[in-house]
């Protein structure tokens, strides 16, 4: 009975809205599925293309470029990126070189007469900020002192030795002679002229000690009265006959050629100079020992 009221009451109503605007509106077929022209297509989405990996493969290893490290390489974008830093002492390899002076002590040290001092290290090396020529010689990188003369001051302000009423000359070749006889390397060419060198001298005579690198000499001025004439004159011991004199420009007395060939190398003016060359050149021992000093 419900329904049936139901119905008769639409029907009025429609009736009520056809009279005014047509009741075909109040009827929604635009659900109606029987045009299959009406059924949306469905959207399909494609699969996205995957995106490449660009860092595949590629290893950011440390590496140098100049005095520059680069280090923690990482791979962004297909590209290396990295820390670096700067190898004060070089890179190589891959790394920072190591401080080449590390543990390098750069002493003084003696390179035969020469000293080498203030060294500082330098990229591995010493360097040396100053060097010396050592006269007496080098020790320890140090320059050796010059040693303290044996020779006192008043060695040529001794008593004269040859008697005044002797001629220096017959003192010279004669009497002198028998009491020095010869003895190699204990008293012999270079003893005697450095002893007689010491006598003349006291006595007023100008004498120097001359030699080469085998025989020694003297040289000495004997003015007039004691020769014929003012004139230097060498003074040589032989082994065998003891001293011979000549004057500089011949034969004086006696002859002997052997003797008369030596050709002066060195000159020394008196004992110090030849201490001062001794300790140059050789020692103290060779001093002692070739000369004879111990006045």
């Amino acid at each position: 009975m419900r329904k049936i009221i139901t119905g008769i009451l639409i029907t009025i109503l429609c009736l009520v809205a056809f009279m005014s605007s047509g009741c075909i509106d109040m009827v929604d077929d635009s659900n109606d599925l029987s045009d299959s022209s009406q059924i949306p297509t469905p959207i399909i989405t494609p699969n996205p293309e995957p995106i490449p990996d660009l860092c595949r493969g590629i290893t950011c290893n440390d590496k140098c470029i100049g005095n520059y490290l680069y280090y923690d390489g990482y791979c962004l974008n297909g590209q290396c990126k990295y820390s670096s830093t700067y190898c004060q002492y070089g890179c190589s390899r891959n790394a920072c070189n190591i401080n080449p002076c590390k543990g390098i002590i750069c002493s003084d040290y003696c390179d035969g007469d020469w000293s080498y001092t203030q060294g500082i290290c330098v990229y591995g090396s010493c360097q040396y900020s100053f060097t010396e020529y050592c006269q007496y010689g080098c020790a320890n990188g140090k320059c050796i002192s010059k040693p303290t003369s044996p020779i006192p001051d008043d060695y040529y302000n001794r008593r004269c030795e040859i008697p005044a009423e002797q001629n220096v000359i017959e003192w010279l070749l004669a009497d002198w002679n028998e009491n020095n006889q010869y003895q190699a390397k204990q008293w012999d060419c270079s003893n005697m002229a450095i002893y007689t060198e010491y006598i003349l001298e006291n006595c007023g005579y100008d004498a120097v000690i001359q030699g080469d690198n085998n025989h020694a000499w003297l040289l000495i001025w004997l003015p007039a009265g004691v020769t014929t004439r003012n004139e230097y004159y060498e003074l040589q011991y032989t082994t065998t006959n003891g001293y011979y004199l000549f004057e500089v420009t011949g034969c004086y007395f006696p002859s002997n050629s052997e003797y008369y060939k030596y050709n002066a190398l060195y000159q020394w003016d008196d004992i110090y100079e030849v201490w001062d060359w001794c300790i140059i050149y050789y020692d103290e021992e060779t001093f002692y020992r070739e000369y004879g000093w111990n006045y």
